[in-house]
């Protein structure tokens, strides 16, 4: 199904934009990590995402042949914050079991929401009849993960157990 009879090259261009933003800012970001903390970065990408999903989306639908690229590149801001996830999730756990619960609560949490995340959007908009509707359950996602991001403890400071 096409929703914006967008060519392909121009869609893969713009993702490539956003992606290429993040590859960018990870580094970065990983080294603030280990200075300030996960959970300030957790938080901070998460309340943005909550801020620039619907105007992002809504950029992406209306805005023109620029309107893609800058709406995948306002959202790769926030999501760079988030590439110190897996690190995040893996300080969570004791050493004997760390590769184990990382994989599981990593690869479940992507199969949830990202796996599902296309059928629902298609879904939703069939159902509602609105094309906006994706960008609303992005929008409700964004508040889970802004409330689970505020509930979390710091992990950068401890010590990684070695038993």
């Amino acid at each position: 199904m096409t929703a914006l009879a967008v060519p392909l090259p121009r869609a893969l261009a713009a993702s490539l934009a956003g992606l290429a933003l993040v590859a960018i800012a990870a580094p970065f970001l990983g080294r603030l990590s280990d200075r300030v903390g996960r959970r300030p970065l957790l938080v901070a990408g998460t309340l943005a995402l909550l801020v620039v999903t619907l105007p992002a989306f809504l950029l992406i639908r209306g805005a023109g042949p620029l309107g893609l690229p800058l709406g995948y590149v306002l959202v790769g801001l926030p999501l760079s914050c988030l590439v110190i996830v897996p690190p995040f999730l893996a300080e969570l756990f004791p050493t004997p079991i760390r590769s184990t619960a990382l994989a599981i609560t990593y690869g479940v949490g992507s199969a949830l929401f990202g796996g599902t995340a296309p059928f629902l959007a298609t879904l939703l908009v069939r159902r509602t009849g609105n094309p906006v509707t994706p960008a609303f359950y992005a929008v409700a996602v964004a508040v889970a993960a802004v409330v689970a991001a505020l509930l979390t403890r710091e992990t950068a400071f401890r010590p990684l157990d070695t038993d």
